[in-house]
């Protein structure tokens, strides 16, 4: 699984979030958006237009080998941008989280 996420602009709240699957596919995915320190973060609009509900976006299913790209307008004030992506693999429960949270603040 590799999740990579760009900044939009520099300024606002818009960011592309790009999720590459590899050999097993996810079941009931489903991807949280949370700030690890400070400010609370919701989403407030996805593009293509998935199911979301304050932090979290319902992805479905995500077959191997897939990519998917998403635009994401977020709410809130963050400082950092923590990731996680969770759902059935070979029918057991997982998450994977990167190893570190995104600087978000604003830049001097």
């Amino acid at each position: 699984m590799e999740i990579c996420v760009w900044r939009i602009a520099a300024e606002g709240a818009s960011l592309l979030l790009g999720i590459r699957v590899q050999e097993e596919p996810w079941e009931m995915a489903a991807m949280r958006v949370h700030a690890p320190e400070g400010a609370k973060v919701g989403i407030s609009s996805v593009s293509p237009s998935r199911l979301f509900q304050d932090d979290e976006i319902f992805l479905d299913n995500l077959s191997a080998g897939s990519r998917v790209f998403l635009s994401l307008t977020l709410e809130g004030n963050p400082t950092s941008l923590g990731f996680q992506l969770s759902g059935l693999v070979g029918g057991e429960p997982l998450a994977a989280t990167p190893n570190r949270a995104l600087d978000w603040g604003e830049s001097e």
